[in-house]
């Protein structure tokens, strides 16, 4: 992690689709072509990722031995509540962030 512009490159395979939407086989199943995506990483994408992980190390209070740790909710598909999750910061969760 220079900050140089870099080249960058992804290997991308499509999914092949083998049913139709009524789970019935394909007949015209097309052939996977792979491809390559190229894409250069900037300066600009060097300092996000430098916010995120500052923001990544507040969060979770690492450097305090995660005392003062907050969990993040995964948010429901509708976007009304938070998730039903059996986790064990689920009281935690609740009382910070509202909930359930």
């Amino acid at each position: 992690m220079t900050g140089k512009p870099t080249e960058f490159d992804y290997i991308i395979i499509p999914k092949q689709e083998l049913y139709t939407a009524t789970g019935m086989d394909k007949r015209d199943k097309k052939k996977v072509v792979p491809y390559r995506a190229k894409t250069v990483r900037t300066q600009l994408h060097y300092d996000a990722f430098i916010s995120r992980l500052r923001a990544f190390v507040r969060d979770t209070d690492l450097h305090n031995d995660y005392k003062n740790f907050k969990p993040w909710p995964n948010q429901k598909a509708t976007n009304y509540g938070w998730c039903d999750q059996l986790c064990d910061y689920k009281e935690e969760c609740q009382a910070h962030f509202g909930g359930n």
